[in-house]
């Protein structure tokens, strides 16, 4: 399905239907808002999924997230817009929808949301590329090999009784426990001990446990399988997102972030302890405004970090369109280059050539940005769509201070259009950087381009 398409009606019972609703009601209401879990802050808050609409006659249609729902044996691969060229889905390829999931899967390469690891060259290997499959490969892939570089201690907190004082001497569990029954020769203690069998390895071995239920594919299987066997001698425990949230790591364990974070997106998005202890069901779900914002910003932040004298910022606040301190006004970019300041937009929307001119809402939001932060120049940042549209600067002049106002449109390439396959999947998103590259260049000013290197 892409994005407010229906299906057709489906070859189910009522039943499964009313399970499917459960299960993403469940997920809406488990999904963290703060963290890594994606949110659209547009959407009501209500207890109702927003996934998906349940429709008459066992229909389904999507809504504005992306991503996949994998229940009771179905899976539904949600797709952005930006992908449907008019044609029936039904008809796409397996290496059509491998490109566009793989496509979703660089965009989140550069969010800070979730801390995917930043290379995808060990995808070329992988046969199935449901996107599921495919997280499943870059968690097993990834964690073996972190986990065969350097093992996981920590220090955890023991009570035990030992025969001689260590740590801190417990006094009235010793009187409780031992002096009035006659045990003086054996003494309460709470301290610390260096540990593997740590919370935190036993959350990757229950995890890779439960993905071990669920793949299909034998090369994933055999790497689940060897990190199972390192952590043999780790306790086996049930977790939840919840216990994921308990762990704390240092700035010098960024490999590891990397594997709680895969953790955490593995339980956040599947209610196993309801549904027999099994990834049967699990649903990954982004509302693509927001994706679309945090590629754009992560692509600048990386991929320009070298170029001197360029400053960007996210969501830049204090400015109320209001004097009553109402109304707060939050561009999603705050772009500065050589003392030059530009405000951004972005927005996940498809102009289509029909209708000759952007859409005079997001115009009107760009003024209000212009005049409260007194910024001549506006930037708004479109997805390329397949077709090439005028994305001319448009001058308005503010009739009360004599101020003019550019608003600089951009159509971003942030998808590979046709998939060379000839080239490995690391050399075709890099083709695509490039051109991407040289389209902010431009869209910021044009004499950056002597400052960047295009490696």
């Amino acid at each position: 399905l892409y994005e407010y398409q229906n299906t057709e009606k489906l070859d189910v019972k009522d039943e499964y239907i009313n399970k499917l609703e459960k299960f993403l009601d469940d997920i809406w209401k488990r999904r963290d808002k703060n963290d890594s879990q994606y949110t659209n802050n547009d959407e009501p808050d209500t207890s109702t999924q927003q996934f998906l609409s349940l429709l008459r006659n066992n229909q389904i249609k999507q809504k504005n997230y992306v991503g996949v729902i994998n229940f009771d044996k179905k899976t539904f691969n949600l797709l952005p817009k930006i992908f449907n060229d008019g044609n029936d889905n039904s008809e796409l390829s397996d290496n059509e929808l491998k490109k566009i999931n793989l496509n979703i899967l660089w965009w989140l390469t550069y969010t800070t949301k979730i801390k995917f690891p930043k290379n995808l060259t060990s995808l070329d290997k992988l046969e199935k590329h449901s996107f599921l499959e495919v997280m499943i490969w870059l968690f097993a892939t990834y964690t073996k090999e972190t986990l065969n570089n350097n093992l996981y201690q920590n220090y955890i907190d023991v009570e035990d009784e030992t025969t001689f004082v260590k740590g801190q001497f417990m006094f009235n569990e010793y009187i409780n426990q031992h002096l009035a029954r006659a045990r003086w020769d054996k003494v309460y203690c709470r301290y610390d001990s260096f540990e593997f069998d740590n919370y935190f390895n036993r959350i990757i071995k229950y995890v890779s446990n439960q993905l071990l239920n669920f793949t299909s594919n034998a090369e994933t299987k055999r790497y689940l399988q060897d990190i199972v066997f390192i952590l043999s001698e780790v306790s086996d425990e049930r977790f939840t997102i919840e216990d994921c949230r308990k762990v704390k790591l240092n700035h010098f364990q960024n490999e590891f972030e990397t594997i709680l974070e895969y953790c955490k997106l593995f339980l956040a998005n599947s209610i196993t302890l309801n549904y027999h202890n099994n990834l049967n069901v699990f649903a990954f779900l982004i509302p693509m405004e927001k994706l679309f914002e945090e590629f754009v910003f992560g692509f600048i932040e990386k991929e320009f970090k070298d170029v001197t004298n360029l400053k960007i910022e996210k969501q830049a606040s204090g400015v109320n369109l209001t004097e009553q301190n109402g109304y707060q006004l939050k561009p999603d970019l705050k772009i500065s280059y050589n003392g030059k300041e530009y405000l951004a937009d972005t927005k996940y929307k498809i102009i289509h050539d029909s209708d000759k001119k952007l859409i005079q809402n997001d115009l009107y939001q760009m003024v209000a940005y212009a005049i409260r932060y007194k910024c001549k120049d506006i930037m708004l940042f479109y997805p390329k769509y397949y077709e090439k549209l005028d994305m001319s600067k448009l001058e308005i002049v503010d009739m009360f201070s004599g101020t003019k106002i550019n608003i600089h449109p951009h159509q971003l390439p942030i998808k590979i259009n046709e998939y060379k396959n000839d080239l490995t999947f690391q050399q075709n998103f890099a083709e695509l950087k490039k051109l991407l590259k040289c389209k902010i260049k431009k869209a910021i000013k044009n004499e950056i381009e002597k400052n960047v290197n295009d490696k």
